[in-house]
Order: structure tokens, then C-alpha cells, then sequence
């Protein structure tokens, strides 16, 4: 099962921060450098929903049991999750804000 679980978390995990920065740097292209707290939040919405999905179905994605079974189940527990991560992501963007003007001031 450890085994699954590390699968599932580096595939998951991998694939998210991939599209994560994608969308991040195609926002950026669109937006110019304004906006960090949209561009921030958006490619981290949807890279976490990828993330948690992925990893969520590999993990726990029954072959035993009826589609309709794993598809209720893994929603019941990828859902709160997905909603936890995007909370904490908008609880992080200030200190994403600090973090800029910490590199900038080193510069």
C-alpha cells in the first residue's frame, strides 16, 4: 500500500507543479508582472485540483468495487481536501508578497 500511496504522490505531484508553473508563467505573459495574488492563486487552484485528483484516484481508486463506488468515495474525501489546499493557498499569499520583496531587496 506505502508503495500505491509514493506512486500516487510523485505522479500527482510531478504533473501539478508542471501545470502549475505553466499557467503561472502564461498568466504572467498576459498580465505582466501585476496581479501576482491572481496569478498565484489561479495556477494554484487549478494545479491543486490536478493534484488532488490524481492522486486521490491512484491512491484510493478500488479495482474491487463499481466505478460509481470509487467515484462517490474518493469526491466524499477529495473534495474537504481540495478545499483545505485552496484555502491555505490564499492564506499563503501574503508571505508569497514578503517573499518578493525579500528577493528584491537582496538584489
Amino acid at each position: 500500500m506505502s508503495i500505491r500511496f509514493s506512486f500516487a504522490s510523485i505522479v500527482a505531484f510531478a504533473s501539478a507543479e508542471f501545470l502549475d508553473v505553466f499557467i503561472f508563467a502564461k498568466l504572467r505573459e498576459k498580465l505582466g508582472k501585476k496581479r501576482l495574488w491572481l496569478r498565484n492563486n489561479v495556477s494554484n487552484f487549478v494545479s491543486e485540483f490536478l493534484d488532488t485528483m490524481v492522486f486521490m484516484f491512484l491512491a484510493f481508486y478500488a479495482l474491487n468495487l463499481g466505478i460509481g463506488a470509487n467515484v462517490s468515495f474518493i469526491l466524499s474525501i477529495a473534495i474537504p481536501y481540495y478545499l483545505l489546499r485552496c484555502f491555505i493557498s490564499v492564506i499563503e499569499t501574503p508571505f508569497v508578497y514578503l517573499g518578493v520583496k525579500w528577493l528584491k531587496e537582496k538584489k
